[in-house]
């Protein structure tokens, strides 16, 4: 199991200190640390380990099936990640750092809309 919290936590530096481009290797060890701590679900069921350490394998597998939602939401968000890191390298003012992030919400708002409505509205 330490191959597991060491791959999540792997995943979450990745995602949250890291720039755009490179955040998005977080599901690849996030898919790792998913694979990683079944294995070891698996393991503790056959070996009837206790029951603490099965659990702790299932909060594990559980925690790194978060991880995995996590990681493929900011692949979705990819696009409108780096264009707001642009947009905000080069914003000047205050404005137009509130411009960026209305841009990135506008963005974010459309991803949104076109999975909670997939079908065009008819007109």
């Amino acid at each position: 199991m330490n191959r597991t919290f060491l791959l999540f936590g792997a995943s979450l530096v990745v995602r949250f200190l890291l720039p755009a481009p490179w955040s998005a290797a977080s599901l690849a060890f996030a898919l790792a640390a998913l694979v990683v701590s079944i294995l070891a679900a698996i393991s503790a069921r056959r070996a009837r380990a206790g029951g603490t350490v099965l659990a702790a394998a299932l909060v594990m597998t559980l925690a790194a099936s978060i991880g995995v939602l996590v990681g493929a939401v900011s692949l979705l968000l990819l696009p409108a990640e780096i264009e707001y890191q642009r947009c905000q390298t080069s914003a000047v003012t205050v404005s137009a750092e509130h411009a960026c992030t209305a841009a990135y919400e506008e963005a974010v708002a459309d991803l949104q809309e076109r999975f909670t409505n997939p079908l065009p509205r008819p007109s």
